[in-house]
């Protein structure tokens, strides 16, 4: 395998095109992730994993063996058009997962459960940020100690997930970061590549982060916007001389309308305006 970062433009092959029987392969595309996959006791590197996009939108998985990681590391970078040749072709590994192009595909946590224990799917979550733990050691595998951060994610409902990051991941996590912007406005978040276990005797739901977790705070993504959108309470106060908007969410919002979102719905149709609602409108 070759890669060519920023190369001059040759005839190229959309990725839809790929199949295992041809060898003379060029392909322009975008790195959409890029991770390193680990062996869970020792810790050595057992090959540098991509996901990448062509210009239809293409993805596809891309995995580099441990021997060309040194060479073509470098030259590879999420977010950078890279021109790759010379490389083979495989029908895709039943354990992983080709993504779109924003590298996420939403499920509501009531589905999460369906994926507990299944090596072969990676749930994407998203929510607001409710709590943040501090990072903690925790042993995995044969006795292995590694950093680990606990994040509780919430749906507009107020239903909580708890997501488990673990080595490097939970070191990345800002949660500074994270608690500072929070006091100013909420903290949405998609968490992307996740692995959904049950733990203890009390098949404790958690979603676990690692090498290829990654996440989007806030970012100019459609989903957010929508999110963003459900979770908040929009207001228009006026007088004789000016009209304001006033945006409350989550607690504020509870305590003005008196009931929680999740009641709310629970009591009327999701399309309905309930009367505690409409009752502030005047």
């Amino acid at each position: 395998m070759e890669a060519l970062a920023d190369g001059a433009r040759m005839a190229v092959n959309m990725l839809s095109e790929l199949n295992p029987h041809g060898l003379n392969w060029n392909i322009r595309v975008c790195i959409s992730r890029m991770w390193e996959f680990c062996d869970k006791d020792t810790g050595n590197i057992k090959h540098l994993d991509l996901v990448i996009v062509d210009e239809k939108n293409n993805a596809m998985y891309v995995e580099i063996p441990p021997e060309e990681i040194s060479q073509l590391k470098n030259h590879l970078n999420e977010g950078k058009i890279v021109d790759i040749k010379r490389f083979l072709v495989q029908k895709t590994k039943n354990i992983h997962k080709v993504f779109p192009k924003y590298v996420f595909n939403l499920i509501p946590f009531s589905e999460i459960k369906q994926h507990a224990g299944l090596t072969n799917r990676f749930p994407d979550v998203i929510g607001y940020v409710a709590a943040v733990s501090n990072i903690a050691r925790a042993k995995f595998g044969h006795g292995k100690f590694q950093p680990k951060r606990t994040i509780i994610l919430k749906n507009e409902r107020g239903q909580q997930v708890r997501v488990s990051l673990l080595g490097p991941r939970a070191l990345e996590f800002d949660a500074d970061k994270v608690y500072n912007e929070g006091q100013r406005t909420p903290i949405i978040t998609i968490f992307v590549g996740t692995l959904a276990k049950t733990l203890g005797a009390e098949k404790t739901l958690v979603l676990s982060g690692s090498s290829a977790c990654c996440w989007y705070i806030n970012e100019d993504i459609l989903a957010i916007h929508e999110f963003y959108a459900r979770y908040k309470l929009s207001l228009m106060g006026s007088d004789d001389t000016y009209e304001l908007e006033f945006v409350l969410f989550n607690k504020k919002a509870e305590q003005l309308v008196g009931k929680s979102v999740d009641k709310l719905l629970n009591i009327n149709d999701k399309n309905f305006i309930p009367a505690e609602i409409t009752g502030l409108i005047g």
